[in-house]
């Protein structure tokens, strides 16, 4: 099956084809890769899997940005009750921290002339005004 028919599955004779539903299910996840929205848009239901464990050191809360010296981590610190048993869902931004300070500083000054951040910028310039330095309870609402 091909990239024309996905999402139909097509009779032996190819004169028949039977809707399907394509169902994406994802785990939330801090500034997500694009095929995260890709999945987003070509399905016709998605699902936040929120409801499984909280992994640490993990793409929940962090990620990674191109900076002039390489990689670096961003990282948003969350309250950690149980290593074991806590869900995804019930985990919460330690706000204890300037982190959205940080990372709004440091996406503006690695990202600033790119096309992308651009869309984001109101026209005050204040890019994370309305996305980073939202302050969350929990880590699901802010996370994609």
């Amino acid at each position: 099956m091909d990239e024309r028919t996905l999402g139909a599955k097509i009779s032996q004779d190819e004169s028949v084809t039977y809707p399907t539903n394509r169902v994406v299910i994802l785990q939330p996840s801090y500034l997500p890769w694009i095929g995260y929205f890709e999945q987003m848009a070509r399905a016709d239901q998605f699902v936040h899997l929120d409801d499984v464990q909280y992994t640490r050191r993990d793409w929940r809360n962090r990620n990674k940005i191109r900076t002039n010296e390489g990689w670096a981590w961003l990282t948003v610190p969350v309250q950690q009750k149980n290593l074991y048993t806590q869900l995804l869902k019930e985990t919460r931004i330690d706000n204890s921290t300037n982190w959205n300070k940080k990372h709004c500083s440091a996406i503006r000054f690695n990202y600033s002339n790119t096309p992308i951040l651009i869309l984001f910028t109101k026209k005050d310039g204040s890019f994370c005004s309305t996305y980073v330095t939202r302050r969350r309870d929990t880590l699901k609402r802010f996370l994609i």
